[in-house]
């Protein structure tokens, strides 16, 4: 988790943001600005300390139990 918020400090984003992880496999990440989004969503995948992480827009009402991915997934929503 920490590596994680560690990158998005090295992004240098304008806006605030805040990293939350909801379960073994997926990470919340909450952005203020719309830029950063924009900045942030259009990698679609990234590495983090070495794991492949697919990077997708989510709901506010997504469900973590009912969808497990076959790998790492970071989600977005402002």
């Amino acid at each position: 988790m920490d590596s994680i918020r560690k990158n998005f400090f090295n992004l240098k984003l304008s806006g605030d943001f805040s990293v939350t992880l909801l379960d073994p496999m997926h990470v919340l990440i909450k952005l203020t600005n719309d830029m950063d989004y924009n900045r942030v969503f259009a990698h679609h995948s990234d590495f983090f300390n070495h794991c492949f992480m697919k990077i997708i827009k989510w709901s506010p009402f997504f469900l973590t139990f009912l969808w497990n991915p076959p790998s790492s997934y970071l989600g977005f929503f402002s």
